[in-house]
């Protein structure tokens, strides 16, 4: 289980970013849109628009902040993220997108505050309970971020990130049963799901299933060929491989 436990890659707070919604606001917006097409170059330059005319639309806030994190303005983010808030507190989007920007900075306490503000506003979004066992896990707080991952997985049963943090958990815990499946999970959800290929090869080499572990180590390294942790992986796996064949002759 050496292989396993070492190769596993690290837990990283990957998830797609939450844009808010709201029926009337987006159809006045798509209106806008049409209207002033040509004035405006992007999506950000809509919502700046946006908030300029109407400074309380806590949709754009969120939004306009959502589109500054993806290119990584996260402090100006953040503070369209606090004012969101402020206009609508019980905005669960707002709550999820800055707790995700708080966990980034290392506020991990902080960060759980807002996931657990936004479940009370929003309890059957997998994506929040996926954030919130990541920052847990960042606390050592093992049991509850299994809880939250495993009500993820219930409430989004294709959410391949969940299946693959819950694996990571599981197999760092000796499960790897259970850890072997949800990997598989994980990569049949995303076939280009480089980190996923790399821990269900690394599980499936501690448990002696060298061949397997070293097509999904090359899977990983094709999907991201700068991985240095798939690339040692995959030559412990042929060194390992190599003395197996020699043995058996």
């Amino acid at each position: 289980m050496a292989l396993a436990a070492a190769g596993i890659t690290r837990l990283l707070p990957r998830r797609p970013l939450r844009y808010g919604s709201s029926l009337a606001i987006l159809s006045a917006l798509a209106v806008l849109t049409w209207k002033q097409s040509h004035l405006y170059a992007d999506v950000e330059t809509l919502y700046r628009a946006t908030i300029r005319a109407n400074p309380e639309c806590w949709l754009a806030c969120n939004n306009l902040a959502v589109s500054l994190m993806a290119r990584g303005a996260r402090d100006e983010a953040a503070g369209l993220l606090e004012r969101a808030l402020q206009l609508k507190p019980d905005y669960a989007e707002a709550h999820d997108n800055l707790g995700f920007i708080l966990a980034g900075r290392g506020e991990i306490d902080s960060a759980i505050a807002h996931y657990r503000q936004a479940l009370e506003s929003d309890p059957g979004n997998g994506g929040i309970h996926y954030d919130l066992a990541m920052a847990l896990l960042r606390k050592g707080r093992i049991d509850p971020a299994v809880a939250h991952l495993r009500t993820a997985l219930d409430l989004s049963p294709e959410y391949a990130e969940a299946h693959n943090g819950l694996g990571v958990v599981l197999a760092q815990h000796g499960q790897t049963g259970e850890a072997l499946f949800h990997f598989q999970q994980a990569v049949d959800l995303k076939p280009e799901y480089a980190e996923a290929h790399n821990n269900l090869g690394s599980v499936l080499a501690g448990n002696g299933r060298l061949e397997e572990a070293t097509a999904h180590f090359r899977r990983a390294l094709e999907i991201e060929p700068a991985s240095a942790e798939a690339r040692k992986n995959l030559d412990l796996a042929v060194v390992r491989r190599q003395r197996v064949q020699e043995g058996v002759k």
